[in-house]
């Protein structure tokens, strides 16, 4: 998936599977993703969060803010997983960036997701 900020369109990915329709979308500026299942009532719940903003602060507070740095980092380090006792998400980020003007900060990032749903 690759996510670019777009305000009316949050959801970055749908599938459904025999165990129900998940989708991923960002929230609060791209800074948490959260996977959300499907309900019989046509809502949806919310399952996983995962936060690659969190990751981006943590990287601007050790390299810097400096826009035209790049720091690259080990896979490891770029992925994330949420776990709960049926799911499990795991985000392996190809990029990622923070960005800020003046006193608005978003986040974009490039990756793939891995969803495991247990019977």
């Amino acid at each position: 998936m690759y996510q670019y900020h777009v305000p009316d369109k949050d959801v970055l990915a749908e599938v459904v599977v025999p165990e129900g329709s998940f989708r991923v979308r960002t929230r609060r500026r791209s800074y948490l993703l959260q996977l959300e299942q499907l309900r019989a009532d046509g809502s949806w719940q919310p399952q996983l969060t995962l936060a690659p903003g969190a990751v981006a602060d943590s990287l601007t507070r050790t390299y810097g803010r400096n826009p035209a740095t790049s720091v690259e980092l080990p896979t490891a380090a770029l992925t994330l997983h949420a776990t709960d006792n049926r799911l499990h998400l795991q985000l392996v980020l190809r990029s990622l960036n923070r960005h800020q003007r003046q006193d608005s900060v978003w986040y974009s990032f490039e990756g793939q997701a891995l969803l495991e749903v247990k019977k």
